[in-house]
This record gives C-alpha cells, sequence and structure tokens, in this order.
C-alpha cells in the first residue's frame, strides 16, 4: 500500500496540515494510519479524494457536505470527465491563456505586473469580474489535469491576492452601511475568494471588515457585536 505523509499530502492536495486534523475530528475523514514512529500516513486513495474534495470547495462548495461522499460520487459531483476539461482548457479566451503561460513559466513578477495592468485598464469591479473569476476557474481545470502543480497554484493565488490587497488600500474609506463582516469558517481557508468579494462590495460603496479565513464561529459572533455590523458574508 502506497502511503504518504501528511506534509506530502499538504503539498499534493493544497490543504494545510491544521485543516487535515479538524476534519479528521470533525468528519471523521481522512483516516489515516500511523508509521513505525506514531506519524500520520495517508494512503493514496485517500489523497486522491482530498484533491477532489479541494477542488469542489473552490466551486464554493462546503467540505461538511464533502467529505462522507464516496470517490466515485465526488468524481461525479465535479462534472466533468478529463476530457471534457481539456476541451474547455484548450477553449479559454486568449487573455486567460496568456495568464496561465506566465504562472506556469514561474514568472511571478511579470505575473503581478500583467494583473495590475488589466486593474488599471478595467476598474476594481471588471477586473474581478473578467480576470480573476474566469481566471480562478481555468487555474483549477489545468491543475485538476494535472498540468500545474500545487506551488504554482499557490504562486498565482498570492500574486492576485496582493493585486486586490493594493487596490483595496486605495480605495476611499466607506462610511455609509451596510458594514459587512467577511470571513470563512475553520476548515475553509481560501482567502482570495474573501477579497474578490469584499473588492466588489467596496466599490458599491459598503464598508466590509474582513477577519480573513478559518475564524471560528464564536469568534464571529463576537466581532459581529464588537463592530455593530449589519450583514455577516461566510
Amino acid at each position: 500500500m502506497q502511503l504518504a505523509a501528511i506534509a506530502v499530502v499538504e503539498r499534493e492536495t493544497g490543504l494545510g496540515k491544521d485543516t487535515l486534523r479538524v476534519w479528521e475530528r470533525r468528519y471523521g475523514f481522512p483516516k489515516p494510519l500511523r508509521d513505525a514512529g506514531g506519524e500520520r500516513v495517508y494512503p493514496a486513495e485517500q489523497v486522491e479524494k482530498l484533491r477532489v474534495i479541494r477542488r469542489l470547495m473552490d466551486r464554493g462548495l462546503r467540505p461538511g457536505k464533502l467529505v462522507n461522499r464516496s470517490l466515485a460520487e465526488l468524481s461525479a459531483s465535479f462534472g466533468a470527465t478529463r476530457v471534457e476539461r481539456g476541451r474547455r482548457a484548450r477553449a479559454m479566451p486568449e487573455p486567460i491563456a496568456g495568464y496561465l503561460q506566465l504562472i506556469k513559466a514561474r514568472q511571478p513578477a511579470d505575473l503581478q505586473q500583467r494583473l495590475a495592468q488589466d486593474l488599471l485598464r478595467l476598474g476594481l469591479q471588471r477586473f474581478v469580474v473578467e480576470v480573476i473569476a474566469p481566471l480562478n476557474l481555468q487555474v483549477g481545470e489545468v491543475w485538476a489535469l494535472g498540468e500545474l502543480e500545487i506551488f504554482e497554484e499557490h504562486l498565482y493565488s498570492e500574486q492576485a491576492q496582493h493585486v486586490l490587497r493594493q487596490a483595496l488600500g486605495g480605495l476611499t474609506r466607506a462610511t455609509r452601511d451596510p458594514r459587512l463582516l467577511l470571513t470563512t469558517l475553520p476548515g475553509e481557508q481560501h482567502q482570495l475568494g474573501l477579497l474578490m468579494a469584499q473588492a466588489c462590495l467596496a466599490v458599491e460603496g459598503a464598508e466590509c471588515l474582513s477577519l480573513g479565513p478559518e475564524t471560528p464561529a464564536s469568534d464571529i459572533v463576537l466581532a459581529a457585536r464588537a463592530h455593530r455590523v449589519d450583514i455577516v458574508g461566510l
């Protein structure tokens, strides 16, 4: 039986060690074995299932709805065969294809520069809708085809987050309602989606307070009360 250490699983799936341990306690999956030193090791089928779960989470599904389903059911939920995903990847718009070339070429400075240029050209809201949203989808599709490494996906995410944070920092502070609190629950660690939501809401004049990802529910309640928010966005 092929077994992977937790560090390898983290690298292969993009799910952090803490997330894996939280899911193990909360959902009963994954179910690691133990090596001679008592360390967690994961069978290959569990690693593959975690990869598919990560992709479905990127599409907005919550882990609690996924972890107890079989790998076959999850793969069906992913919705596309490898051939169909390949067809969609090949049919991607030229600007998105250009971004993927930069990601695969491992050129973070050039990637960040191009993102910043499109931000200036389109404005913040259109940049999120017309560039970041479709690029997120295509990065996920190419990763699912095995044509992109996890670290390359992380490279893209970091550059996109950097550009969005800079843009948000340059906005005039909103002073009118509604006031929103944005975060994710523990086990959902995707920061980029939060920044995209914050950008679109802030452009419309909403005041947004982001706690970042993985905030315990009790702390979300405390923060919402302390800052007198009108809406909590998860």
